[in-house]
């Protein structure tokens, strides 16, 4: 794999919706990650921008696709 648009998790995000708006629960599920790694992210400024409705947290999931592409390193040095 060159880079992170090749990767098998990619692929599969792309399958969803970009325009769907999702909660925490469904990134964490769809990337095979924790909600706890969400709100760190969201903590950190590090993950893709999210809207709050009221208490809730919502990603356009095409903005988390683009992240995802975002995070790939050709070396542990890059990060």
């Amino acid at each position: 794999m060159d880079d992170a648009t090749d990767h098998p998790l990619i692929a599969e995000a792309k399958r969803f919706d970009p325009s769907e708006y999702v909660d925490t629960r469904q990134v964490a599920q769809r990337t095979l990650t924790s909600v706890s790694s969400w709100a760190k992210r969201r903590m950190s400024g590090d993950g893709p921008t999210f809207i709050k409705i009221g208490r809730t947290v919502r990603y356009r999931w095409g903005d988390v696709i683009v992240w995802l592409e975002r995070q790939g390193f050709a070396s542990t040095s890059e990060y």
